[in-house]
């Protein structure tokens, strides 16, 4: 899992076709250009505030939803743990 602000701080730490290879992607509203060097589409810049994206490479168009609340602390601390689980 990789969360990022920009694509700019993407594009810094990881390589274009090292992007390409997470099969799915949640983007919020963001700049046209940005949205297509993400998901191949513009859909992004079309968002308005408390909207999202979630792309996968499954589906022929991206599902747009509304996020809610954070997860609970109970459920971070569940990922963590299976996170550091995972040998790397």
């Amino acid at each position: 899992m990789v969360w990022c602000d920009t694509l700019v701080n993407v594009q810094r730490a990881v390589e274009r076709s090292t992007l390409r290879e997470f099969e799915m992607k949640v983007l919020f509203q963001m700049g046209a250009n940005d949205s297509s060097s993400l998901i191949d589409s513009p859909a992004a810049s079309r968002l308005g505030v408390n909207r999202a994206l979630f792309a996968h490479e499954e589906l022929s168009a991206p599902e747009k939803f509304r996020p809610f609340n954070l997860p609970d602390e109970h459920w971070l601390r569940r990922v963590r743990e299976r996170i550091a689980a995972v040998p790397v």
